[in-house]
């Protein structure tokens, strides 16, 4: 595991964990948790993810509800970010030995993470583990319950299930904005359609209120994925989605 280092000592740091896709409601819960604890504590805050989607390691199928670099993107308006890319041999990395690291590089001096956080080989750490650890490492540990929505936690997985349904208005309550996807321009057809970016997950087909540029408009989700506005509108790069027609 290869983490950039620092010329200067740090000051000790409140840690935020998590993959935090969609940097929803339930993940600023954990960043503003963290926030509150560094500010208690006097340390510095810091919000530690993985560069990559840590599903795509194992060629698993899943879609993203966030591009990589709007993900990071988006931390940073909270705080620092620590962003280590995942590979085999890191994913490999036993739990103790994770936190000893993190721990020893980051001088943690707490942890917080929500109530299913999962770390180190297999996910075979979990918020007891690192209770444990934190005793033995000097660090104090923050378990972020579940936020509710629905009866049900909110969870980029939920998220992504709204969206693929077509339940934008379901999808917005939990991100606590509205969805926006990066698109660019094509021809399908001989019209101009919309691609989202690969990787991103695809609304339900239907058409939609969405809003790109500054302007309100329809815009139809076709099967297969492309996205055809009703109005022309050049050089859309991102498009939010305010919610669904009929």
């Amino acid at each position: 595991m290869h983490l950039p280092r620092s010329g200067r000592r740090m000051n000790k740091t409140a840690i935020a964990f998590g993959t935090f896709d969609g940097v929803h409601r339930g993940h600023q819960e954990i960043i503003n948790a963290m926030l509150s604890a560094a500010k208690r504590g006097g340390l510095d805050p810091l919000i530690y993810t993985f560069s990559n989607h840590p599903a795509g390691l194992f060629g698993k199928s899943f879609s993203m509800i966030m591009t990589d670099g709007e993900r990071l993107a988006a931390l940073k308006g909270f705080a620092p970010v620590a962003a280590e890319r995942l590979d085999r041999q890191f994913a490999a990395t036993e739990p103790e030995d994770f936190v000893r690291h993190m721990a020893e590089k980051y001088r943690m001096g707490a942890a917080v993470a929500g109530f299913n956080y999962t770390f180190g080989s297999r996910g075979a750490g979990n918020m007891d583990t690192l209770r444990r650890l934190g005793g033995k490492y000097g660090f104090e540990v923050y378990e972020i319950p579940a936020l509710m929505y629905g009866g049900e936690p909110v969870s980029s997985t939920r998220i992504r299930a709204c969206i693929e349904r077509g339940d934008i208005a379901g999808a917005n309550a939990m991100l606590g904005h509205e969805l926006e996807l990066s698109c660019k321009e094509t021809s399908q057809n001989g019209h101009a359609v919309l691609k989202v970016a690969d990787g991103l997950v695809l609304p339900a087909p239907g058409r939609y209120i969405t809003e790109a540029e500054g302007r309100r408009l329809v815009c139809g989700v076709l099967p297969g994925g492309s996205i055809e506005p009703e109005e022309p509108l050049r050089g859309i790069k991102k498009l939010r989605f305010i919610g669904r027609i009929g």
